[in-house]
């Protein structure tokens, strides 16, 4: 039998600078048994086959009492850093070529620069061990923009494997390490800096430490991010830190990651990198949804499923989502969601016992939270409140710009539109009825909205702005990419006409990352004005500055949404009918209670700048909604189905303070408009 030993990530990063890491003791350990043979090796795991599943148990206690006497820990503890899991036998398949390492570095998407190393090296490999000079290629190191740490380390382990696969390089593993700043950098950052680095007690410097322990490291890939170094690059301990590790080049191959970049910061590390060793520089394309989608694809043919095309449009409407909430982490969120896609259909199938290869959307209810994801533009008009006049302008503006892509096959007409009004006046729920409108009529291909604000633009690091916007834009192509709080784009040099200042570096404008994020996003609006649009939402002052700013808006942005502040009466009807709505009774009393609430109002808390309007009564309506169910459950109450809503959780959710339910929901609530 084959088993499979996963080793504590935490407790093996603890034992880096051992004698022996954990997985070599193992190795060691277990292939010294009689009936008991090694796989295969990682840096956190092993495959071990087993002759008798009696020994099991044998190779266990060996286990740990090596990992007792190698790191002085106690029994318990040893066996809790391993876990011991049966894996089925691969099938025997004398006709089928095993797969190499080479195959699946092939596979990584983003990775052209990174595939295309691979390959040289494998054409150059046997010249190097035939003239015996494998020294020459491991003396090179690497300098990587990625802005995925799972992509970078995926690539970093295969890569391990392929140069072993080779015979270039005998790595035992992979380490990587965030370089820290000098106690001399801490310093010049203000007061108590250094001392959070280095301790009250140590006197060393935490640069110069960090570099005496990799001197003493041998056989492996050093990962080492320099992020925090990009703008202090050609520091002189710097410098001295690079040489420094001039003096172990000959078992270790060393990896310089950044975040993905512009490529002339990357040429100014690469230059100072080049001084002391020698460089190639990969670049790492983040991933775009259709990437994402392809290798979720991928993934499920290998379990023999596959999306239909409405499916595969509800995977890209989550990823949209999973972008909006400010927390997006790319190949970990594809992953989270092909998980739940693959479960949510097995569910399907074990309920209903249809099976069948294919995926769509009846297997997915609940993958996405848009209630409006295949709806059409009528469907979604019919289940807006309060909403019309905003409505009705945007129908004007879309016909507007099909009669003008029509007429003589005009395709440089702009799309781009912007959106004047305070929070909660339901620019979002507009841009999303813009973004069906427009794929309705044939001008955009896939419809989808992107929601983002300014400061998701405006990165304030070196090289970092540029790319990001980019990359952002680029999600957008065949699609509505909305911008909304604009106040990242108005950074008071600008304001008050002040000229950029030089960085330290010497590169003119760089430390004006606002002004880089328009100069981006107004080139990608007019070069994809067949094919993208761009709304920028906003109060009226920020539109009109925004414009004073940028006088190129005026012409891209041809059409503006103007939305007005819910009226008192308003909100208390969008309330009542949003909840009817979705189901939710009212109870009685219910409907005076809230009549009752918004006619008495504060004033001074619909003057309040930071008042939401729709936002309020979604965040209130949602309170609501929340003590029902609350109560429903104390109640022993089935609460599968919408919750009838008294007047006294009403009343509950009322006293929440203005500041709560004013807060922008980043998790995507159902709830906005009745939709």
């Amino acid at each position: 039998m084959n088993i499979l030993i996963k080793l504590n990530e935490e407790f093996v990063k603890k034992q880096f600078y051992a004698r022996k890491v954990p997985s070599e003791l193992l190795e060691e350990t277990l292939s010294a048994l009689e009936g008991v043979s090694i796989l295969g090796k990682e840096a956190f795991s092993l495959v071990i086959r087993l002759e008798k599943e009696e020994l099991l148990e044998q190779a266990g206690e060996k286990a740990v009492q090596a990992l007792v006497r190698e790191y002085e820990i106690s029994p318990e503890a040893a066996a809790k850093m391993m876990d011991f899991s049966p894996i089925p036998d691969a099938p025997d398949r004398e006709d089928e070529q095993a797969a190499t390492v080479m195959d699946e570095i092939r596979k990584i998407h983003g990775a052209e620069e990174f595939i295309s190393l691979c390959e040289e090296i494998h054409g150059v490999a046997p010249r190097l061990l035939r003239r015996q000079a494998s020294q020459v290629f491991i003396s090179r190191s690497y300098l990587i923009s990625c802005e995925s740490s799972e992509v970078l380390s995926l690539s970093l382990n295969l890569f391990s494997r392929f140069l072993k696969e080779e015979g270039l390089f005998e790595a035992v593993r992979v380490v990587e390490r965030k370089v820290p700043l000098s106690a001399a950098m801490q310093q010049s950052m203000g007061p108590g800096a250094a001392q959070n680095i280095l301790g009250q007690n140590q006197t060393e410097d935490v640069l110069e430490a960090f570099s005496s322990a990799l001197a003493l490291a041998s056989n492996i890939i050093v990962s080492l991010d320099i992020s925090e170094w990009i703008d202090r690059i050609d520091a002189p301990e710097f410098r001295d830190f690079l040489e420094s590790l001039q003096d172990n080049t000959e078992n270790v191959i060393y990896v310089f990651r950044v975040p993905y970049l512009t490529r002339i910061t990357l040429e100014m590390i690469e230059t100072v990198l080049c001084d002391i060793m020698h460089i190639r520089t990969l670049t790492f394309v983040p991933h775009n949804v259709c990437q994402l989608q392809e290798m979720v694809e991928d993934e499920l043919a290998d379990m023999g499923y596959r999306l239909d095309e409405d499916a595969g449009r509800m995977f890209r409407q989550r990823i949209t989502e999973e972008k909006a909430d400010g927390h997006f982490s790319g190949i970990l969120t594809a992953d989270k969601i092909l998980d739940e896609i693959v479960y949510m259909k097995m569910c399907y199938e074990a309920r209903t016992g249809e099976e069948s290869e294919v995926i769509s959307p009846v297997h997915l209810e609940g993958l996405v939270r848009s209630r409006s994801w295949d709806k059409d533009a009528d469907q979604i008009i019919a289940g807006l409140t309060g909403f019309e006049e905003p409505v009705s302008q945007l129908r004007e503006a879309v016909e507007d710009i099909a009669k003008k892509r029509t007429k003589k096959g005009n395709t440089a007409a702009p799309m781009h539109i912007c959106f004047t009004g305070d929070v909660g006046t339901g620019r979002s729920t507009a841009a999303r009825l813009a973004a069906v409108m427009l794929r309705e009529k044939g001008l955009l291909s896939d419809g989808l909205l992107f929601e983002h604000r300014s400061r998701d633009f405006v990165i304030p690091h070196l090289g970092r702005t540029v790319p990001n916007t980019m990359n952002l834009c680029r999600n957008a192509v065949g699609n509505v990419l909305l911008v909304d709080e604009l106040e990242d784009f108005f950074p008071e040099t600008r304001a008050g006409g002040e000229k950029p200042r030089p960085d330290r570096n010497g590169l003119e404008g760089d430390t004006d990352y606002a002004g880089q994020a328009m100069s981006v996003l107004l080139t990608l609006m007019d070069d994809h004005r067949q094919d993208m649009t761009v709304i920028l939402a906003g109060s009226a002052k920020d539109i009109a500055r925004l414009r004073e700013l940028y006088p190129d808006l005026k012409q891209l942005m041809p059409y503006e949404i103007t939305f007005t502040d819910f009226s008192r009466e308003n909100m208390g009807e969008i309330l009542l009918t949003i909840a009817d709505k979705q189901g939710m009774r009212t109870g009685k009393g219910m409907k005076e209670a809230v009549r009752e609430y918004f006619s008495g109002l504060d004033e001074s808390i619909l003057r309040d700048r930071k008042f939401s309007n729709a936002r309020f009564v979604q965040n209130l309506l949602e309170r609501t909604r929340s003590r029902a169910i609350l109560r429903m459950q104390m109640n022993g109450q089935d609460v599968k189905e919408p919750p009838t809503l008294e007047r006294s959780d009403f009343l509950y959710a009322a006293r929440s303070g203005s500041v709560t339910l004013n807060r922008k929901d980043r998790t995507g609530s159902k709830y906005g408009f009745g939709i």
